[in-house]
């Protein structure tokens, strides 16, 4: 077990015995994630997108058909189109909450931990900026960021709130369409 230096050793004592081959599985708990985005629809089509990574290796993700994974050594965050808010990086897994949630143009969804707004753009790009999205967050910090990837994506749908996400239903009773809660 060569990476338990690296491993919380409740983690290790926990799982160890549980899961066979408990050095592959944290093997592949450490090993780097590749970069992954979606195409962000309020400003792009896939089409122009695809164009952009012409020469660089991509694969598309099968479950999302705006989602691409980058098998290239490419930091994406550095390119033109990241820039410019045409594309949105973020890990495939992070992109099911929202396709799970499956929100409709006309919907109000309440998103209850929105920031740094990652689903909460998904969503609005999904809706075609119509509908309403209260996007909430806790943390002040965190609203800013989430303030700033909403305007760089031209999201024109959400009304950003700070509150405790367990008050929300009592502020909003049977208001939403939808709620998303994806917990940090």
């Amino acid at each position: 077990m060569k990476m338990l230096n690296k491993t919380p050793e409740k983690f290790v004592e926990r799982y160890s015995n549980i899961i066979p081959d408990f050095d592959k599985f944290l093997s592949v708990l450490q090993t780097p994630l590749k970069q992954c985005f979606r195409v962000n629809t309020l400003k792009a089509t896939r089409q122009e997108v695809l164009a952009y990574f012409k020469n660089i290796n991509i694969e598309s993700i099968p479950w999302c058909d705006i989602a691409y994974r980058v098998m290239d050594a490419v930091n994406i965050g550095e390119t033109e189109v990241h820039k410019k808010g045409l594309i949105y990086i973020q890990e495939s897994v992070s992109m099911l909450p929202a396709l799970i949630l499956n929100p409709e143009p006309d919907d109000k969804i309440l998103d209850m931990t929105a920031a740094p707004g990652s689903k909460t753009t998904q969503i609005s790009a999904m809706m075609h900026n119509q509908g309403l999205i209260v996007a909430n967050d806790i943390s002040r910090k965190r609203i800013n960021a989430l303030k700033d990837n909403l305007e760089q994506m031209d999201v024109l749908n959400t009304q950003v709130i700070i509150k405790p996400a367990q008050k929300l239903g009592y502020i909003y009773p049977e208001y939403f369409d939808k709620v998303l809660l994806d917990a940090p």
